[in-house]
């Protein structure tokens, strides 16, 4: 698990560029198949504040893990 805060910006071509406050979040889970290998999976969320529709963005991913 995260969470964050910090500044950020969005350059969209008709409207130009505009800047605000961001903030983030993440989550994640390991889940064990065999001894040797992992199976992770996490999300994460970002949103930009600023005037009009907040850029937001969602992330879904996966992966395997090999441990030796």
């Amino acid at each position: 698990m995260g969470a964050g805060v910090g500044y950020g910006w969005v350059d969209d071509a008709p409207s130009g560029s505009e800047s605000g406050m961001a903030y983030g979040l993440a989550a994640g889970v390991s889940m064990g198949l065999t001894d040797n290998i992992d199976l992770d999976v996490g999300y994460r969320f970002r949103d930009i504040m600023i005037s009009g529709s907040d850029p937001q963005e969602h992330q879904v991913s996966a992966g395997i893990r090999f441990n030796f």
